[in-house]
């Protein structure tokens, strides 16, 4: 389990540096910004719920792990909507920045929705 978030703080700079890599074969550096953006967006959550477990709230530790891990996911989204609906390699680059900026919202409503659920659950059995 601790390598799961101490891959984090390896994966995202190794995505930067393999991203700035390849702006330097001819890749736009729209790119290079995206994937900074999507590492520092990863690593904060990751930070948040590594904080969480250390001052003992398992529930928020959990909600932060579940937001870490749809931001570590960008790259196989960005894949999956390329393959899928078959977008031009023109149009990647919006592809790429919608996912980074979709990524910690629509976790985050995922979270609010599964919350009120248990808390929907919890008033029926009481």
């Amino acid at each position: 389990m601790p390598f799961s978030k101490t891959g984090c703080f390896i994966g995202a700079p190794l995505g930067i540096y393999t991203q700035w890599v390849e702006e330097r074969l001819g890749v736009a550096r729209s790119f290079t910004v995206a994937a900074a953006a999507d590492a520092t967006v990863w690593i904060f959550a990751t930070a948040m719920a590594l904080w969480f477990i250390g001052a003992g709230r398992m529930q928020q530790h959990r909600q932060w792990m579940f937001r870490s891990l749809c931001c570590a996911l960008i790259f196989l989204k960005v894949r999956a909507i390329s393959v899928l609906i078959h977008i031009p390699e023109a149009r990647s680059e919006t592809v790429v920045w919608c996912c980074v900026a979709a990524a910690l919202p629509l976790a985050d409503l995922v979270v609010q929705v599964d919350e009120l659920r248990l808390r929907r659950t919890r008033t029926v059995w009481a």
